[in-house]
């Protein structure tokens, strides 16, 4: 069975008051129980606005609402500062002639897809250069105090460089790419910069993403850069951010062309059942036919049966060997055709952590 405080955030973010309403009037509700879902979902820092919105403030207990409130309050605090970690970075990469393209949360707060910035949860910060500018923005950051983290063994493998971070602030990563193995296909980075628009920061220069470009990275990043590609359950955070996505460019926004991405990468199904589901879960209204052939259909159907029987999954091999082995072949691939590449994997095999790593996705099912 699904779970229902799960159902309660979707139930939350796409306004419907009175499936809220009958939730929190049960006997069983456990407010501890939500709002450490909320935590993990990356959501409690929007939770009072949505509260207040369904105008549902006054059925909290106050110290609940009080609580929530106080998050907000501190989460705008921590994107304030997260924000003048991204301008004191960018003040030294304008210097060297490099204008960042910010992904992912910071563009959508640049861009208004979020009307108050407290309510979106920023993990780090995202930033995409080409890639012949990423090791001169990267070492430019660290001649001026930042540190690279270099504990990571595939930390040369990956589609950006080595995270950099300075004491008691946030990762920031600087990409040359938007991922790996499909994700070059459906959303090259040489694109993304070319159609980038340029954005005065407090008279820093920095770009964001066209919004057809904001869009297909969210669901490639949610569905095909992620462990499992075809998730059971998506991240609540993630369908929000499309949510609010659609909200904020309304008919501007070309569906049709997103979807001719993923078709022409061969991933046209990724994105529809992504899409259908966001859908069922947040009532969410593209501009877009969604058409499904047999197998996509079949795929649907078998979604489904896994979502209201999460055991499944374990008997389930198409499953369990892209949630558990997917990504890492990617990985093998792209270590195999890099400098250095087979030296590493080497060294790698007898690790112990790999395995303990592959057998926590296996057991507990980290990408759901």
């Amino acid at each position: 069975m699904t779970d229902p405080y799960r159902d309660f955030l979707c139930a939350a973010f796409r306004s419907d008051c009175a499936e809220v309403r009958t939730a929190l009037q049960r006997d069983t509700w456990n407010w501890e129980t939500l709002i450490r879902t909320a935590s993990n979902e990356a959501l409690l820092p929007g939770l009072h606005n949505q509260f207040k919105s369904l105008d549902l403030l006054n059925e909290l207990p106050l110290d609940i609402a009080d609580f929530l409130l106080a998050v907000e309050t501190a989460n705008r605090e921590r994107n304030e500062a997260i924000t003048a970690e991204l301008k004191a970075a960018v003040a030294h990469l304008n210097r060297i002639g490099i204008e960042p393209v910010l992904l992912k949360g910071l563009a959508y707060l640049t861009t208004g897809v979020y009307e108050d910035p407290a309510h979106r949860f920023l993990m780090d910060i995202d930033i995409l250069v080409p890639e012949e500018q990423r090791e001169v923005a990267a070492e430019a950051l660290i001649q001026n105090g930042w540190v690279a983290d270099h504990l990571d063994p595939f930390r040369n493998f990956r589609h950006h460089a080595p995270p950099l971070r300075r004491p008691s602030s946030v990762w920031i990563d600087i990409h040359h790419s938007l991922g790996i193995g499909a994700c070059e296909r459906v959303l090259p980075a040489r694109g993304v910069i070319e159609r980038s628009v340029a954005v005065n920061l407090d008279g820093l220069r920095v770009r964001v993403p066209a919004k057809e470009d904001l869009l297909t990275h969210l669901i490639m990043h949610s569905q095909i850069q992620h462990p499992y590609h075809q998730r059971i359950w998506p991240p609540v955070r993630a369908m929000a951010d499309l949510l609010h996505l659609s909200r904020r460019f309304g008919p501007d926004l070309n569906w049709g062309s997103v979807a001719n991405r993923f078709s022409a990468a061969g991933k046209y199904g990724v994105f529809a059942l992504h899409l259908l589901q966001v859908q069922d879960s947040l009532s969410l209204a593209p501009q877009l036919c969604v058409t499904l052939n047999p197998f996509l259909q079949f795929c649907r159907y078998r979604r489904r049966a896994l979502q209201n029987h999460p055991t499944l999954r374990y008997l389930d091999p198409f499953y369990m060997f892209p949630m558990a082995l997917a990504h890492r072949l990617r990985r093998l691939r792209k270590m195999l055709k890099t400098r250095k590449g087979a030296q590493c994997l080497l060294s790698q095999i007898l690790a112990p952590e790999n395995y303990l790593h592959l057998w926590t996705d296996l057991v507990q099912g980290r990408g759901r």
